[in-house]
């Protein structure tokens, strides 16, 4: 029984966007991490950058800042 729950046509807006480097960047993005600032994150930081990665929150591309954070509740009703 169809009720409407799975969308039968996906729009491009519902392609889930992963955010790994490419392999053929790879060594090059580790060379440059190399020389980026670095900080402690804890492991629920570090489980909210797999979500983001995996492409579970596409489509957010990074974490929201306060003002994006801010419209969602404007948007959403």
């Amino acid at each position: 029984m169809l009720q409407g729950i799975i969308p039968t046509a996906l729009r491009s807006s519902d392609i889930v966007e992963e955010l790994f480097v490419p392999e053929n960047r790879l060594e090059a993005a580790k060379e440059e991490a190399l020389h980026l600032p670095s900080l402690e994150i804890t492991t629920l930081d570090l489980q909210w950058v797999q979500i983001l990665a995996e492409g579970w929150a596409t489509p957010l591309k990074g974490f929201m800042r306060e003002d994006q954070f801010l419209q969602v509740p404007n948007v959403m009703y």
